[in-house]
């Protein structure tokens, strides 16, 4: 409460048990890793080992993820391997790109050739419920075969609304 406060008085009162946040503040964060590699042909997306659950603490809150992905390889150079993040999983869940990749990674003509790959969104769930996040890859033709190796990481933030 801010009432009776003096003249160039900068004290808040919070009530015991209560929060005070500010929009844009980090509430909290969770971290998830595997060390766990996906390998498709699919062109649909399947899940990874990688997920990470979190629950906001406000239905307004805004879930920051970052995902790194290492040792992401196709067998044909000329076609992609795609990766996106999914609110719940790839066989249920809501594509947060909508159906296109978040990450798309071509990979050199070179012996054993990998890439790494980051992926960086903001979602608005709107719900103090858990919620998870998986990172998913699939093959950009039925032609190739993708693997996602195995160092992998999501952190989820939630932000104040």
């Amino acid at each position: 409460s801010l009432a009776g406060l003096a003249a160039n008085s900068y004290v808040i009162d919070v009530a015991s048990g209560s929060q005070l946040t500010q929009p844009g503040m980090v509430l909290q964060v969770v971290q998830s890793t595997t060390s766990t590699s996906t390998t498709t042909s699919s062109t649909s997306y399947v899940d990874t080992a990688l997920s990470a659950t979190i629950t906001p603490s406000s239905s307004s809150s805004k879930i920051l993820i970052i995902a790194s992905a290492g040792e992401l390889r196709a067998t044909n150079p000329a076609t992609p391997a795609d990766l996106t993040i999914f609110r719940g999983n790839a066989a249920s869940g809501t594509d947060l790109a909508g159906g296109s990749p978040m990450a798309r990674t071509y990979t050199a003509t070179d012996v054993d050739p990998r890439a790494n790959v980051g992926i960086t969104y903001l979602d608005s769930p709107a719900t103090t419920s858990a919620t998870t996040y998986t990172l998913a890859l699939e093959a950009a033709t039925n032609a190739n075969t993708v693997s996602i190796g195995q160092r992998q990481t999501m952190i989820l933030m939630e932000i104040a609304g």
